[in-house]
């Protein structure tokens, strides 16, 4: 979409935390009309990059059948696999889903579509910087992976090509240099912003070597990659601090969970799941008066 400046949502991931995310999306694409301005640009990390792809796509509702459907149980995460040769999380099958059983229209990520732009976090194993890159039909696919490439439970790096058709990187889950890429919608020159979290107010991250050397593990080849895991404690509490400013000055509305969702990052339970869906749904209800009134100002 091209023109003058609309609204952006920036989309949080967190694992299966991100069933909250959809549920607020979802909720989000029932409003139609009584958006002043329409939603031109989507920026999304780690699980929040398909729930950003389907409503861009203007298929969120595919996008909420997908966790219902696709991501409890094993269908997602089998941690026989922590003995075995195939992947914990199971993101392939799952990107798959997207190219068959419930298809994602790629087509509708052409800059002429129409459709809003699609903007995900990943972060580049050979500099260990955060980049963030527009789909298109043709990269999209291998965006999703790569946004959703978290080490230990996937572990290696996901070749995409950039919008250009030319510049290509290999790249894993954008959530250590921009956990929520909301400084990329602050630079679009975007009318309003909404950010869509998935914890609740009062989260902060703490340094953890341990988890950062495990992690690390997963990119022997790649030391700078091994040093964005281990600042990530660092770029998620400056996101904070960032929102927190916006919010005060009116820069943008930043909607979290009123508490801990059901589901938690490696939740497999299809109730809990389901749960955070609705608790997504909800939240967003609740907070429908003060976001009108935000969008309107």
């Amino acid at each position: 979409m091209d023109g003058s400046p609309g609204i952006g949502v920036v989309v949080e991931g967190g694992g299966l935390r991100g069933s909250f995310g959809v549920g607020v999306l979802a909720e989000l694409a029932t409003w139609g009309a009584r958006l002043p301005l329409p939603i031109t640009h989507l920026f999304a990390t780690s699980s929040g990059a398909p729930n950003a792809a389907f409503f861009a796509a203007g298929q969120i509702e595919d996008g909420v059948r997908i966790w219902n459907e696709r991501t409890h149980g094993r269908e997602l995460i089998d941690f026989r696999n922590l003995v075995g040769r195939g992947d914990i999380m199971k993101i392939d099958e799952l990107v798959e889903v997207f190219r068959g059983d419930i298809l994602l229209h790629g087509e509708r990520f052409a800059a002429d579509a129409g459709s809003p732009e699609l903007h995900v976090s990943v972060t580049n194993v050979e500099t260990g910087g955060n980049e963030v890159l527009r789909a298109t039909p043709s990269n999209v696919h291998a965006l999703l992976t790569a946004a959703m490439a978290v080490p230990i439970a996937y572990g290696r790096p996901v070749p995409v090509t950039h919008a250009d058709g030319r510049t290509r990187g290999w790249y894993i889950d954008g959530g250590f240099g921009a956990p929520v890429a909301v400084r990329e919608a602050v630079a679009a020159g975007l009318a309003k912003i909404l950010v869509v979290l998935t914890k609740p107010a009062g989260h902060r991250r703490k340094r953890n070597t341990l988890a950062a050397f495990l992690q690390g593990r997963s990119y022997p080849r790649h030391p700078l990659a091994r040093q964005a895991i281990a600042d990530k404690w660092m770029h998620y509490n400056a996101t904070l601090d960032l929102l927190a400013e916006l919010e005060a000055t009116g820069k943008a509305y930043v909607l979290r969970p009123p508490h801990e969702p059901p589901a938690r990052r490696l939740s497999r339970s299809k109730e809990a799941i389901t749960a955070s869906i609705e608790l997504g749904r909800a939240t967003l209800r609740e907070h429908a008066d003060a976001l009108s009134g935000y969008f309107a100002r």
